[in-house]
């Protein structure tokens, strides 16, 4: 048995069962093989020396970088995003759908994220309608059963 007190292990922990979450989370918006494919991926950088658990920042740069979107934020006050449209008011900031708006954060009540992805999932994703990856694979599958 092997017992680890330190804040480094603990952290360690912690980031690993982040990583599990993101991929069951993952596994159900993208599919298993795609999840355990991006886990594979992980992995075998760390073995090559090239990310560590705590490397929080590249393993979310290679998540985005393959495709997939940003994980939700662990942060209790970040809950209500998630809450479907109905049991709350949510408004989006049209100019950052497409891309030209000019302010880098949430304004005047309005979010910076996705207005595809709040429709479809209920959820907030910051990225904006023109560079949605969920809204393609949607119109790639559409198309393909035209």
């Amino acid at each position: 048995m092997c017992v680890h007190n330190n804040e480094k292990d603990t952290a360690i922990q912690s980031a690993m069962r982040k990583h599990l979450c993101e991929i069951m989370l993952d596994s159900r918006q993208y599919g298993w093989e795609k999840a355990r494919s991006f886990h594979a991926l992980i992995l075998a950088q760390m073995e090559q020396g090239r990310l560590t658990w705590l490397d929080s920042a590249g393993i979310q740069y290679e998540r985005q970088r393959r495709g997939y979107l940003p994980s939700p934020p662990r942060e209790k006050h970040a809950i209500s995003k998630y809450l479907p449209p109905s049991q709350e008011k949510i408004e989006l900031c049209t100019f950052y759908q497409a891309d030209n708006c000019p302010k880098d954060t949430n304004h005047n009540g309005l979010k910076h994220a996705c207005s595809y992805c709040f429709t479809k999932l209920g959820r907030t994703f910051r990225h904006p309608l023109v560079s949605c990856n969920i809204k393609k694979q949607d119109e790639a599958h559409a198309s393909e059963g035209q």
